[in-house]
């Protein structure tokens, strides 16, 4: 959002009365005050770097920077990086729609004002930022970059930006702040005793503990004040003012304000109550933890993180009913809006799949209901696997055909892309599967099973009737006492069947929560993917789901099965990971179907980002393609580069990280076409062009 510098209006709007309000109470902050003054007059570093933890006031201070800016007769420029991607296109992208311009690579007015908040989400492009895009902005160009996490040390070790460029974290108020901002807050009223240490000198603490006060709460107990509790704390006040929240129509547009980017008068009347969503909007705007922006009310992150965690673990169906009916508004009003607006709601959409399971092709809790044993995704495709040594395995199957048949019932109706009827095929199969975990390369491990159960259920999803449910033969002899089908071939009972109904369903097995001890979680960190290990080394947990512009690269090791030795097997994903690890690429999965043994690899995902990313990820195909004879391999390679979704898909207790796109299919695609030239690696110039394949 750009800003033209004005004389500053009577309040018009509520809005204008509610930012007004704020800035009223804008307490402290003396020393950054005078700097961002320094820097308005051209005395201070022009590049500055504000961090803090969440609550700290970072997105307040931005505010009164650019209240500040616009005095001085500046125009301010405003990014909020949630909505970006770590990427230069989206760096740019940004800076059109702000701006309203259409240059390919925009600059900011000279004598112009960037903020940039929660920049803890595009970290990945502060070497770009340092070394091409700001070296071209004029001189007397202002920029704040506000987030949770400090700036790369690369700023200050480098003999030039280290005197243009300066870092600052913000710590807590004072007690003579905080007792200012509460007496501020509380319109008057006495300052309880206690509440200025419970705040701990947190800018969203304190405000929470008011409005507590206010409405006539119990204060929680001073032994959980201290500073870095402060966020315990947080959660605390939140849960007591959840817990208080007796009105329907409130409580209902709290859960659509956790799950959407943003909350709009227009989507809490389609979602909530059309008679009521002016009013229950200035309620939201009113709450000490929602900020107002141009594309209308947002939640605090922290505030959100703490709602989702704890509203989900109550109330979860609440909160997908919230999800889905967001998404349904958006899927509306999509034919109705521009290019631009399309984007932002492609983004609006993507957000609200992270606190949902609506939106997943499969809602893995039928799955868990009916004795799930693991589950890996496959591009298109969902394995599940049975297990249980106390049942027999005509048992197990007996649970995997119930489950299979339930899945396809919920989804008969489903409709994707608008008007497009979803299409399953299901397969089943029973036998014997063996787990392995392979690799091992700087501790990143991978889950493998590989076997006879799998190949069988390969082949008789395959043969299965769109919309049906096919039995391998070995599985419908297991079956066919206790459900009901047809052969596949007539007359041929080793051809497979199709499933029509469980006769004599076995009870409902719960899935029992797994006591995880605490000297397992080293173990359990080496099979967590590296970009989400990435994100959580950073606090960066809710902003996994992203639109990334990535290279995948799929690979296929067709002699990779349960007839390969261990040994063997084990060398030839230790050698893949080294490669991949060498160009700073990251293996997404393993995955065996019918394809084979298939490994996913990412170049451009956390925590590695380079230009040169299709590159690397060429050298690292045409690499291990060599490398195939002496491992005994055969491998066939598929590559592409353009733009994914990449984040986690699956349901509150079993998720994994993923990418998802025309980019990821067709990488897949083209390994099965490289497969037709035995050692061969497919790649496309560009994914928009669509050239022929090259063979290389």
């Amino acid at each position: 959002m750009s800003r033209s510098p004005n004389p500053v209006p009577a309040p018009a709007t509520l809005g204008d009365r509610l930012a007004l309000a704020r800035r009223a109470r804008f307490v402290g902050r003396t020393a950054e005050l005078a700097r961002w003054q320094r820097m308005l007059d051209g005395e201070a570093e022009p590049v500055w770097f504000l961090h803090g933890p969440g609550g700290i006031g970072k997105t307040t201070l931005l505010a009164e920077l650019a209240r500040r800016a616009e005095a001085a007769g500046r125009i301010v420029v405003e990014i909020d990086a949630r909505h970006l991607t770590a990427s230069p296109a989206s760096w740019h992208q940004a800076l059109r729609l702000a701006l309203s311009v259409e240059q390919p690579e925009p600059l900011p007015p000279p004598g112009s004002v960037l903020l940039v908040d929660t920049f803890e989400t595009i970290a990945g492009l502060e070497g770009w930022l340092r070394d091409e895009e700001l070296p071209r902005y004029a001189a007397d160009v202002q920029v704040v970059l506000a987030g949770r996490t400090p700036a790369d040390p690369a700023w200050r070790l480098d003999p030039g930006w280290s005197s243009v460029a300066a870092v600052t974290r913000l710590s807590p108020w004072s007690e003579a702040e905080a007792q200012d901002y509460l007496a501020s807050r509380l319109g008057g009223q006495t300052v309880p005793a206690g509440m200025v240490e419970r705040g701990a000198g947190v800018p969203l603490l304190l405000a929470l503990l008011a409005d507590a006060h206010r409405r006539g709460a119990d204060l929680p107990a001073p032994d959980r004040a201290e500073p870095a509790l402060h966020e315990t704390l947080v959660r605390e006040l939140l849960e007591r003012f959840a817990r208080e929240l007796s009105d329907p129509v409130l409580r209902a547009a709290l859960d659509v304000l956790t799950v959407a980017r943003s909350v709009t008068v227009p989507m809490l009347a389609d979602t909530v109550d059309a008679t009521a969503a002016a009013d229950t909007y200035d309620w939201l705007a009113g709450l000490p933890f929602v900020l107002a922006g141009e594309a209308g009310l947002q939640m605090h992150d922290l505030v959100r993180e703490a709602f989702a965690a704890t509203w989900r673990a109550r109330d979860p169906v609440a909160i997908d009913r919230a999800g889905l009916k967001v998404q349904q508004y958006l899927a509306r009003r999509a034919p109705l809006v521009g290019r631009d607006e399309a984007i932002r709601q492609l983004k609006d959409w993507i957000f609200v799949l992270r606190f949902t399971d609506v939106g997943h092709i499969t809602d893995h809790r039928h799955i868990e209901a009916y004795r799930l044993g693991g589950l890996e995704r496959d591009g298109d495709a969902v394995v599940a696997l049975w297990r249980d040594e106390a049942e027999p395995l005509a048992t197990l199957a007996l649970r995997a055909a119930q489950c299979a048949l339930q899945v396809q019932a919920q989804l008969e109706e489903y409709v994707v892309g608008g008007d497009q009827p979803l299409v399953l095929r299901l397969g089943l199969g029973a036998g014997q599967a063996s787990a392995f975990q392979l690799g091992g390369v700087d501790g990143q491990w991978e889950f493998c099973v590989v076997g006879e159960a799998l190949e069988q259920a390969g082949r008789a999803e395959r043969l299965a009737p769109p919309g049906g449910v096919a039995a391998s033969p070995e599985a419908w002899q297991l079956l066919c006492p206790a459900v009901s089908g047809a052969l596949l071939t007539p007359g041929a009972a080793d051809g497979g069947a199709r499933l029509e109904r469980v006769l004599a369903p076995p009870p409902v097995k719960r899935v029992r929560p797994v006591a995880v001890r605490p000297e397992a979680e080293a173990i359990l960190r080496g099979l967590v993917p590296q970009p989400v290990q990435a994100r959580l080394g950073l606090g960066q947990v809710e902003w996994l789901a992203e639109l990334r512009t990535v290279t995948a690269i799929f690979i296929c090791l067709r002699r990779l099965d349960h007839r390969l030795p261990l040994e063997q097997a084990q060398a030839a994903l230790e050698s893949v990971q080294r490669e991949v690890r060498r160009y700073e690429g990251t293996l997404n999965k393993l995955a065996v179907d019918d394809k084979g043994t298939v490994l996913i690899g990412l170049f451009g995902a956390p925590p590695f980002a380079h230009e040169d990313d299709p590159e690397r990820a060429l050298r690292c195909a045409l690499e291990l393609q060599a490398r195939a004879a002496g491992l005994g391999l055969q491998l066939a390679i598929g590559v592409t580069f353009g733009h994914v979704f990449a984040g986690p898909v699956g349901s509150a207790t079993r998720r994994e990280y993923t990418a998802m796109g025309d980019t990821v299919n067709l990488a897949a695609r083209l390994m099965a076409l490289a497969g037709r030239w035995h050692g061969s690696v497919l790649r496309f110039r560009h994914l928009s062009q669509r050239p022929p394949p090259l063979e290389l």
